[in-house]
């Protein structure tokens, strides 16, 4: 396919396959699309009106976490690799976004404006459970924003049980 490509696409664990959010022609919106390295095959894995971002793989490769817009709010969605069924996992009225998986693929931790300010959640992989683990000011997250512009939000370090969003921890 051809079109504008979202700088963050995503390695699966096997590395056989990538995962990228596209934007075919004069559209506005983005999909998410698979890439099978070995075969040069590429499929559009997402069909929904929304504007798919920031795919990430689960640690098994069995799910890919990404957000979406949904009208006018931004939710964090999991898709199944192995027959397309889409959760919305966030399920609220603030904005969602950068979802990043546990080692163990058993919770995702996410940016979000549920509060009116930027925070970091965490929720459980089916989307149970969120709770807020530490606030952002806003600044900061802009400048996280722009030192890490391929994979911004929080990054899990330790086997998952730290959550550290500093600049240093992200590569900046």
């Amino acid at each position: 396919p051809s079109g504008d490509i979202d700088p963050q696409p995503t390695l699966s664990p096997d590395e056989k396959r990538v995962a990228v959010a596209l934007r075919e022609g004069a559209k506005t919106d983005s999909d998410i699309w698979l890439f099978d390295l070995a075969r040069g095959v590429s499929s559009r894995f997402t069909f929904d009106p929304g504007n798919d971002r920031a795919p990430l793989w689960s640690p098994d490769g069995r799910q890919i976490a990404y957000y979406t817009l949904q009208g006018d709010d931004w939710e964090i969605l999991s898709l199944s690799v192995d027959d397309g069924e889409s959760r919305n996992l966030t399920r609220n009225p603030g904005t969602d976004t950068y979802p990043h998986w546990s080692p163990d693929g058993r919770s995702i931790v996410f940016h979000s404006r549920r509060d009116g300010d930027w925070e970091i959640y965490r929720m459980g992989s089916d989307g149970r459970n969120p709770r807020r683990l530490a606030d952002l000011p806003e600044r900061r997250c802009r400048r996280l924003r722009l030192l890490v512009p391929a994979q911004p939000g929080p990054a899990l370090r330790r086997g998952g049980r730290e959550i550290d969003h500093s600049p240093a921890a992200l590569g900046g």
